[in-house]
């Protein structure tokens, strides 16, 4: 029972968290601050992510998969047709090895950090997390996060 109030939780603090940005994004689109902050392009992206349920995999087929996803990027398939599933791996392994359930905001600033822009998330809103998702790419290059 405590299980299913604690999603309940987890959906309500993500509509929040989403309700947050939209409203960030209208107040500096009104001041005019020259910021990109439209990540309505990025949403068909999270739903895709969100749309992969890999919970009930064995541990196995997620590094069967991980190689898989590194094989495919070796070979020249560009990352933004593997962000999905890659993601989506990064997603369950953070749940599985850490226990922490990253919430779409975090996801989202990873997509955005995967496209080499700058992604701002206040004070308690998991940050280290966000990072771990272009960190966690199939490519081999080595980035810095700052």
């Amino acid at each position: 029972m405590e299980k299913v109030h604690s999603r309940a939780q987890s959906k309500a603090k993500k509509k929040h968290q989403i309700l947050s940005l939209k409203l960030k994004n209208n107040y500096y689109k009104l001041r005019g601050f020259p910021l990109e902050i439209d990540l309505k392009p990025y949403f068909k992206t999270l739903n895709g992510i969100n749309s992969l349920d890999l919970h009930s995999l064995d541990a196995k087929y997620l590094k069967n998969k991980a190689a898989w996803l590194k094989q495919q990027a070796a070979e020249g398939v560009p990352l933004d047709e593997l962000l999905r599933e890659a993601y989506a791996l990064v997603r369950e392994a953070a749940h599985r090895c850490i226990g922490l359930q990253p919430f779409d905001v975090q996801i989202l600033a990873g997509i955005v950090m995967h496209k080499a822009k700058i992604a701002e998330l206040p004070t308690g809103e998991g940050k280290t997390l966000a990072a771990v998702f272009p960190e966690g790419r199939v490519n081999n290059h080595r980035s810095e996060i700052l």
